[in-house]
C-alpha cells in the first residue's frame, strides 16, 4: 500500500532548502493527514499531524513554543475564550520519541531547524552534545542561506532567514558556554560573523538588519568578542559600512551607528565619534524630512541638539536649538516615514516586468491569489524577534481610530507581543502593497489583466457553480458571481478611465465597498459549503447570525493559516485595517480610499476562491 507520508519526507530529505517554504511545506502535511485519516490509517495520520504541528509552530528563545495563529472566540453564552493552533501543550514520549527519529534520520537542515529547536524549547535536547548539534545545524543552515543570498535575486529574502539562524545558533550557544562541548562551537561563529561583515556590501538589500543584528549579537556578548580579539576589527569596519548605508537608507545608518555607540561605551572604549555620527544621522534626517514637509523634522531636530549639548558642542547645539523653535511652530505632530532606497524599487521594477512578460493572463490571476509579495506570519514573528526593543514596549498599547477613540487594548505581554507581530506585519505589508498595486497595473497596461480573467478565474471556481438556496419554505437558485461582478468591473472601469486619460484620479469607491461586503457573502457560503452554521441561538429564543470574528474562528481549521491572517488583518483586526467594519459603519472618507484597498479586498475574493471542496457523501440507494 502507498504511504503518502513516507514518500513525502523522502522528497523532503532531498530538496534544497532554497526549494522549501515553510508554508507549502505545512499545507501539504496537512493534506496529507486527512488522506491517512480517511483510509483509517490513524498512526500514520497521526504522524503526519505531528509534522504538520512542529513545522507549523512559532518558535523563539524569549517565548519557547507558539501559536501559528490564535485569538479569541466566544462561546455559546458569549464568554470570550482564547484558541489557538497548532495545539502541542499535550504532546508526551510518544511525541517526541518520534520528533528525535525524525531528527537523526533527516539530513535536510531545514528540516533539522524545526525538529531540533521544537525539542530545545520543549526541554527535551537539553545534553550538552544535543545543543551542540542544533548550534552546528543551525549554524550550516545560516551559511547555506548566505551562500544563496550571494547568487539568488534579493527578493528572495535569503538574508533574513541567513541572519536569523546565525543569530540562533549564536545566542543558544552563549547561553550553555559553560558546557565545553557547546561552547566549541563559538568560535567558529564569532569568526563567520566578522568574516562576513568585513566582506559584506552595505548597499546590498538586507544590510540593516543584518548589520543591527551582529552590533546586537557583539554588546550581548561582549566579553567573547574582546576576550578572541575580534572586538577592534569589528567596530573598525562597522564605520565604513555604515557610512555606506547611509546613502541608501538614512534612518537605518543612524540606529545601527547609535548601537555601535553603545557597544564602544560598553567596552569602555572612545564612543565620541559614533555618538558625533549619530547626531550628525539625526541632523540629515531632519533636513530630509524638512525638504519633504514632515513634520517629523521637529523630532529629529530635538535629538540632534540632545545630542550635541551633552557631546559639550554649544555652537552646534545653540544653532540647532534655533531651527528647533522655528519648527515646532511650524508643524503639527507627525508621524515617521521611510522610503524604499531607489536599488530596491529598480530591482522590484524589473522582477514584475519579466513576472508579467513571462507568464499568461490566467497565471497572473493565479499569482494575485497567492500573494508571495507579502510576508509569511513566521518570518513576520521572527522578525520581530530580532527587532531590538523599545521602552515603549513596556507599557501597554492602545489602539486608537482616527478620532483618537480607544478601540483595543494590548496589556500582557503575550498581547503586547501579538501586537508587535500585527505592526510589523502592517509595515511589511506596506512594501508588499506596492508591489502588488504595481504588478497589477503594470499586467493592466501590458494588457494582461482584465475583468474578464478576473471573473474567468472566479467562474472556474466553487464561487462560479449555482447556489440553491432555501428560503421561507420556498427554494429558489442564486448565482454568487453576479454580486461580485459589478465591484470586479467598477476597478477595471475606473483603470480604463484612468489609461484613457479621462481622470487623474481614478474613484475606487463604489468598487471597494461593494467588495469589502461581498468577501463576508462569501465567507458565509463557504461556512454553509462546509457545513457550518452561521448563526447562535442567544437567549429567550432569539438567534443571531454569527459575527465575523465568530466566522474566522470557524473557518481556522479549513483555511490556509497564511490566507486567514491576511484576511483577518486587512479585514477585521482593529490593529490592522479593519476595512469590514470602517465601511460598514461609515468608518471612511473618500480620501481613505485608494486603488491599494480595491485591490486587497480583490485578493482576498480570489484567495477565497481558489479552495475547493470535497463532494458531500451522500447515500446510495
Amino acid at each position: 500500500m502507498p504511504n503518502p507520508l513516507t514518500d513525502y519526507l523522502t522528497a523532503l530529505d532531498a530538496t534544497p532548502v532554497a526549494d522549501l517554504q515553510n508554508r507549502d511545506v505545512v499545507a501539504e502535511f496537512g493534506r496529507i493527514a486527512e488522506v491517512l485519516e480517511a483510509a483509517g490509517d490513524e498512526q500514520l495520520a497521526r504522524q503526519a499531524r505531528i509534522e504538520q504541528e512542529v513545522m507549523g509552530a512559532s518558535k523563539s528563545l524569549e517565548d519557547k513554543i507558539g501559536y501559528h495563529i490564535s485569538g479569541v472566540r466566544q462561546d455559546e453564552e458569549g464568554n470570550e475564550q482564547p484558541f489557538g493552533w497548532p495545539e502541542t501543550s499535550a504532546y508526551g514520549p510518544a511525541e517526541y520519541a518520534y520528533l528525535k527519529q525524525r531528527y537523526q534520520a533527516t539530513s535536510n537542515l531545514f528540516l533539522k531547524r524545526e525538529y531540533g529547536l521544537f525539542l530545545y524549547l520543549r526541554k527535551q535536547a537539553g545534553r550538552p552534545e544535543e545543543v551542540a548539534a542544533l548550534v552546528n545545524d543551525l549554524f550550516a543552515l545560516s551559511q547555506a542561506y548566505f551562500t544563496l543570498e550571494a547568487t539568488e535575486p534579493p527578493t528572495r529574502h535569503y538574508v533574513l532567514f541567513a541572519v536569523q539562524n546565525l543569530a540562533l545558533a549564536f545566542r543558544i550557544a552563549a547561553s550553555r558556554q559553560r558546557d565545553p562541548a557547546v561552547a566549541a562551537t563559538l568560535r567558529p561563529i564569532m569568526d563567520f560573523m566578522l568574516a562576513t561583515q568585513q566582506r559584506w556590501d552595505a548597499a546590498r538589500t538586507g544590510s540593516p538588519m543584518l548589520l543591527g543584528t551582529f552590533t546586537s549579537l557583539v554588546a550581548e556578548q561582549l566579553n567573547l568578542f574582546r576576550e578572541a580579539g575580534l572586538l577592534p576589527a569589528f567596530l573598525a569596519h562597522n564605520r565604513p559600512l555604515i557610512e555606506t548605508l547611509r546613502n541608501t537608507y538614512l534612518h537605518g545608518a543612524m540606529e545601527v551607528a547609535q548601537a555601535t555607540a553603545e557597544v564602544a561605551q560598553q567596552a569602555k572604549l572612545d564612543a565620541r565619534p559614533w555618538q558625533l555620527l549619530v547626531a550628525d544621522y539625526y541632523e540629515q534626517l531632519a533636513a530630509e524630512a524638512l525638504a519633504r514637509d514632515n513634520s517629523a523634522a521637529v523630532s529629529f531636530t530635538q535629538q540632534a541638539m540632545r545630542l550635541y549639548q551633552e557631546l559639550g558642542e554649544t555652537a552646534t547645539a545653540e544653532r540647532l536649538a534655533q531651527q528647533y523653535q522655528q519648527l515646532r511652530t511650524t508643524f503639527r505632530l507627525g508621524e515617521v516615514f521611510t522610503e524604499v532606497p531607489a536599488a530596491q524599487v529598480q530591482e522590484r521594477t524589473a522582477e514584475i516586468q519579466r513576472l508579467v512578460e513571462q507568464h499568461t493572463e490566467a497565471e497572473l490571476v493565479a499569482f494575485l491569489a497567492a500573494t508571495p509579495m507579502f510576508p509569511t506570519i513566521k518570518a513576520v514573528r521572527e522578525y520581530e524577534q530580532t527587532a531590538a526593543k523599545s521602552l515603549a514596549d513596556m507599557f501597554s498599547t492602545v489602539v486608537q481610530d482616527k478620532h483618537g477613540n480607544p478601540v483595543q487594548t494590548f496589556t500582557t505581554e503575550p498581547q503586547k507581543q501579538e501586537f508587535r507581530v500585527l505592526n510589523a506585519y502592517g509595515l511589511l505589508g506596506q512594501l508588499a502593497m506596492q508591489t502588488l498595486v504595481q504588478l497589477v497595473v503594470t499586467a493592466y497596461k501590458a494588457d494582461k489583466l482584465h475583468a474578464s480573467g478576473v471573473m474567468g478565474y472566479l467562474a472556474d471556481s466553487w464561487l462560479g457553480q449555482p447556489r440553491e438556496v432555501r428560503e421561507h419554505g420556498m427554494e429558489r437558485t442564486t448565482f454568487p458571481l453576479r454580486l461580485l461582478e459589478s465591484g470586479i468591473q467598477a476597478i477595471f472601469q475606473e483603470l480604463d478611465r484612468w489609461r484613457k486619460e479621462e481622470t487623474d484620479d481614478p474613484d475606487f469607491i463604489a468598487a471597494t465597498d461593494s467588495l469589502v461586503l461581498k468577501v463576508e457573502y462569501v465567507l458565509r457560503y463557504m461556512c454553509e459549503r462546509l457545513g457550518i452554521t452561521t448563526f447562535r441561538p442567544k437567549r429567550e429564543g432569539i438567534v443571531h447570525e454569527k459575527l465575523l470574528e465568530e466566522l474566522f474562528q470557524d473557518l481556522a481549521p479549513h483555511l490556509d493559516p497564511e490566507d486567514l491572517f491576511f484576511i483577518r488583518f486587512y479585514l477585521q483586526e482593529k490593529a490592522g485595517q479593519n476595512l469590514r467594519n470602517r465601511i460598514a459603519h461609515g468608518l471612511m472618507d473618500e480620501n481613505e480610499y485608494g486603488i491599494e484597498k480595491a485591490l486587497l479586498v480583490l485578493v482576498m475574493l480570489l484567495k477565497l476562491a481558489s479552495y475547493a471542496f470535497k463532494p458531500r457523501e451522500t447515500e446510495t440507494p
